[in-house]
């Protein structure tokens, strides 16, 4: 045999041999030498918060590794209501020498329809429904859509997508929003009121999620409006405008429904019109909420919300309204209004028939006694926050909830002038 080919075929075995050497070393250190487990991620999971997943891992950072509890973590992952499919992979990190967990869930497909009520299009009750599927296909996929009749028609509807190829929390969304209404306040001494205004818009939306519940995001959208009375756009033939927004969001409540612990931050700056002289229109959104568990079964929730435009001239559709069952409860709906609003309320909830042990998702109803007070303010471009635009009450209410309706709300409330009853669909925060 020529030599030349003998070293060439020694080559070539010497070379499988060390790849197959390096493949299988890893394996050699996991079974022959004892390791620490190393981190451990969890990936798509969308409506799971993280700590659910977390708890069924007798695992910790650190600790040394054991194969059995990663199987019996994997079963436990897979019986968590909601979870359709759970994969646990392994993978050495040499920089410690550990052994890194990555937590793969895949979520059901959950449909679900909510009603829905509003006062203030035409100054009457609209209905509708909000529909939703927040693991479409099982992807831990969102779409979903809403629409209120009666008074005047809104339309919304949106796609997102939280888990993009192989980044694990890296998403886009996608939505659309059609409103045709008439303007109900008496705003400018009621120049305006009896307006009939179009509204429409698109908007993409980019964003990372990380931690637990934390997102940060930027958004481009483009918006038109049109109203059959001049002066109540901008633009004699309508306004069209770009946006553009940065905000961040965290949700570490409990629940979604009924709150017993956590908090909740949705802060978002927008400029409308970018590169448009007729639209240098910069605004500021803020929505915070604190839910602190007091004795026994009781809860203090806790709520403050603003919003802040400047700019030379803001259209009447982008003005603020306060009042009625989703702000100040003991005024009437639209009794105040302003280009900036700052909304306060405090709401002590005492359950009946549910506790954190037996929590209202698994009745048919529950119900709740809260005592609230609200507080807010709208003021104009030339005005300032103060006293004398301060507008609160006080007031008691009872809700009924279950998981498919989100609540029945019926509120009473006093102020320094009046009191006024409002009845609602769901929370008021």
């Amino acid at each position: 045999m020529p030599h030349r080919f003998r070293r060439f075929r020694t080559s070539r075995i010497l070379t499988a041999g060390l790849a197959a050497a390096f493949a299988i070393l890893p394996i050699a250190v996991w079974a022959g030498t004892p390791l620490n487990t190393g981190q451990i991620r969890i990936y798509g999971n969308d409506k799971i918060k993280s700590y659910i997943i977390r708890r069924e891992i007798r695992l910790k950072t650190g600790e040394p590794f054991d194969r059995d509890k990663v199987e019996q973590a994997r079963r436990r992952i897979s019986e968590i209501p909601g979870v359709d499919y759970s994969e646990i992979r392994v993978f050495y990190t040499p920089v410690d020498s550990s052994l890194a967990l990555n937590v793969v869930v895949t979520e059901r497909s959950v449909f679900a329809a909510f009603p829905m009520i509003q006062r203030g299009y035409e100054n009457i009750f609209g209905f509708g429904a909000w529909v939703v599927d927040d693991n479409f296909r099982g992807r831990s996929e969102k779409i979903g859509a809403s629409f209120l009749l009666r008074g005047g028609t809104v339309v919304t509807a949106g796609w997102e997508n939280p888990w993009l190829g192989q980044g694990p929390r890296i998403g886009i969304g996608v939505g659309g929003k059609y409103a045709n209404y008439r303007y109900v306040y008496d705003d400018f001494d009621g120049v305006f009121e009896g307006t009939r205004i179009s509204q429409g818009g698109v908007d993409g939306s980019f964003f990372y999620t990380f931690g637990t519940g934390t997102r940060v995001f930027t958004r481009l959208g483009y918006e038109l409006a049109d109203a059959d009375r001049e002066g109540a756009t901008i633009k004699p033939d309508g306004d069209k405008y770009g946006t553009i927004s940065l905000g961040v969001k965290h949700d570490g409540r409990s629940s979604v429904l009924f709150p017993w612990s956590g908090w909740y931050l949705s802060a978002e700056a927008i400029g409308i019109g970018p590169g448009d002289d007729a639209y240098s229109i910069i605004e500021g959104r803020l929505d915070t909420r604190l839910f602190l568990p007091v004795f026994n079964r009781t809860v203090l929730g806790l709520q403050v919300t603003a919003n802040v435009k400047e700019g030379d001239e803001i259209p009447i559709y982008l003005r603020e309204h306060l009042g009625g069952g989703l702000t100040i409860r003991s005024y009437d709906y639209g009794s105040f209004n302003g280009v900036s609003s700052i909304l306060t309320g405090a709401e002590f909830r005492i359950p009946f028939n549910f506790s954190r042990d037996r929590t209202v998702e698994d009745l048919l109803f529950g119900a709740s006694l809260h005592f609230f007070y609200d507080g807010g303010a709208t003021w104009e471009l030339n005005q300032s926050l103060n006293k004398d635009v301060w507008h609160d009450g006080f007031g008691l209410g009872i809700m009924l909830m279950n998981p498919w309706i989100r609540g029945f709300r019926f509120d009473y409330g006093w102020n320094r002038d009046s009191n006024r009853g409002h009845f609602e669909i769901g929370a008021k925060f």
